[in-house]
C-alpha cells in the first residue's frame, strides 16, 4: 500500500508540474465569466441531437406498429425518446464542462486554514487505527490540524484501537467515546461541536488518506469565501478482494472524475461523499441542529447525512466544488448482499434529498446565473434518472403484453 501511495504521489506531482502556472485563476470563476461564449457549442450539440432523434424516429429504427399502435404506445414511445434525448443532451453538456475542470491550486503554509478532521467509527476494529495514522502522516502544518475520533457506541474493540492511536499521537488526537450507538450523523455532530477550526473535514473510519489529502481539500476554501463545501476523490482500497470492489472503483472514476468534475465547474456538486468531504465551519454550524434533527415523513433521517448537509449549503447560497487531487481510499463491500444494502441506502437518501432540494432549487430562475442554472439542471436530470427505470419497465411490459415489440 505504501508503494502504491508513493507512486500515486509521484504521478500527481508530475501532473501538477505540467499544469503549474503562476497566473492560474479560480476555475469556477473562469467558467462563469465565459458562460455566454459557450452558447455556440451548446447550440451545435443541440442540432446534432435533434438530428439524431429525427433519424431514430423516422429511420425505421422504431417499429411502425409502435408508432401507429394507439395513444398508449405513442405516449410511452414519446416519453422514452424524451428521456433518451435529455440524457444525451445532459451528458454532452457534462463533457463540455468536465473538459474545463481544473483543481484548485494549493496555497503556501501561511495561507492554509486551520482544519479539524472528524472520524466517526462504529465496529471498525483495527482499521480505525490505520485511518487515524494515515491522517497523522499528513503534510499539513501540525499546529493547524486538529483530529477528533468518535467511537459511536461500538460493541467490539474499536474504542481500544482509538485510545491506542490517541496515546501514540502525542496529544494530537482527541478521542470521544459515545455510550451508545446513535448513528453516523450524531457522531459527526458531536465531533463538529468539539471542533474549533475554520474547516471541518470528515473521513470514514474504513478509509486511508495520502499525505497530501488534507492539504488539497483545504485549498478551495482559500480561493473563495463563498465556497461552503468541497468533495474529495474517492477510490476503492480493497480492489484485490474481488470483482465487486473493482467494478465500484470504475464506477467511482466515472462518478468523480467525470460527473463531479463537471458539476464543480458550476459549483453544484450535489453530494459531498461521507468518505472525504470538507465544510466551512461558519457555513455549517448555524444549521447544525436542523441537520442532525432532520426528519422525513415524521421519521428521523438516519442515512444520507452527506447529501443532506450538501443541500443545506446550496440552499444558503454557498458553492460546492470537487477537488480531484484530494484522494481517499475506502473499503467497499465484497459480496452482493453488502453491495445491495449500500446501493439501496444511497438510493433512498437520494430520493429524500431530491425532494428536499426541490423546495428551494427553483425559488429563482436566472439563466444568466451559470451556477444556479447548473444546479437546477443537475437536479432535474437526477430526478429523471429516478423515474426512468419505472417508465421503461412499464413500457417494456406493456409492449410485451400487447405484442407491439
Amino acid at each position: 500500500m505504501k508503494n502504491y501511495f508513493r507512486q500515486h504521489l509521484e504521478n500527481q506531482k508530475l501532473e501538477n508540474q505540467k499544469n503549474d502556472c503562476p497566473s492560474i485563476q479560480n476555475p469556477v470563476s473562469a467558467k462563469r465569466t465565459g458562460w455566454k461564449s459557450q452558447l455556440f457549442n451548446y447550440l451545435f450539440v443541440l442540432i446534432l441531437l435533434v438530428s439524431f432523434v429525427g433519424i431514430f424516429v423516422y429511420g425505421n429504427l422504431v417499429s411502425p406498429r409502435c408508432i401507429s399502435g394507439g395513444f398508449g404506445i405513442f405516449l410511452f414511445l414519446t416519453l422514452g425518446l424524451l428521456l433518451l434525448f435529455i440524457n444525451i443532451l445532459y451528458f454532452s453538456w457534462q463533457i463540455l464542462l468536465a473538459a474545463q475542470y481544473k483543481p484548485f491550486p494549493v496555497p503556501e503554509d501561511s495561507k492554509l486554514p486551520s482544519c479539524t478532521v472528524v472520524i466517526p467509527a462504529f465496529n471498525e476494529g483495527q482499521q480505525v487505527e490505520l485511518t487515524l495514522k494515515s491522517v497523522l502522516q499528513s503534510n499539513y502544518p501540525a499546529e493547524k490540524l486538529e483530529i477528533i475520533a468518535v467511537n459511536d457506541g461500538s460493541s467490539d474493540d474499536t474504542w481500544q484501537w482509538i485510545q491506542k492511536a490517541a496515546e501514540e499521537s502525542g496529544g494530537r488526537i482527541m478521542a470521544l467515546n459515545l455510550p451508545r450507538n446513535a448513528g453516523k450523523r450524531n457522531a459527526l455532530y458531536k465531533g463538529f461541536s468539539m471542533a474549533t477550526s475554520e474547516i471541518l473535514i470528515t473521513i470514514d473510519s474504513d478509509s486511508v488518506v495520502t499525505p497530501d489529502t488534507v492539504r488539497e481539500i483545504a485549498a478551495p476554501f482559500v480561493q473563495d469565501p463563498r465556497i461552503g463545501g468541497a468533495a474529495g476523490n474517492i477510490r476503492v482500497l480493497n480492489t484485490k478482494e474481488g470483482i465487486i470492489p473493482k467494478m465500484l472503483d470504475v464506477s467511482f472514476v466515472f462518478g468523480f472524475e467525470f460527473l463531479r468534475s463537471a458539476q464543480s465547474v458550476v459549483r453544484s456538486v450535489l453530494c459531498m461523499p461521507g468518505a472525504l468531504s470538507a465544510y466551512r465551519r461558519n457555513a455549517v454550524m448555524p444549521h447544525i441542529k436542523e441537520w442532525v434533527n432532520e426528519k422525513f415523513m415524521g421519521r428521523p433521517a438516519n442515512i444520507g447525512e452527506d447529501r443532506a448537509i450538501t443541500n443545506i449549503l446550496m440552499r444558503e447560497g454557498y458553492g460546492v466544488v470537487y477537488q480531484n487531487t484530494s484522494v481517499v481510499y475506502t473499503k467497499m463491500p465484497t459480496r452482493y448482499k453488502g453491495l445491495c444494502k449500500m446501493m439501496i441506502r444511497w438510493g433512498r437518501s437520494n430520493v429524500r434529498e431530491n425532494i428536499a432540494m426541490m423546495k428551494f432549487a427553483f425559488r429563482k430562475v436566472d439563466l444568466e446565473n451559470a451556477d444556479l442554472t447548473g444546479m437546477q439542471c443537475n437536479l432535474l436530470v437526477q430526478t429523471f434518472w429516478m423515474i426512468a427505470p419505472a417508465v421503461f419497465l412499464t413500457y417494456t411490459a406493456f409492449c410485451v403484453y400487447t405484442d407491439y415489440l
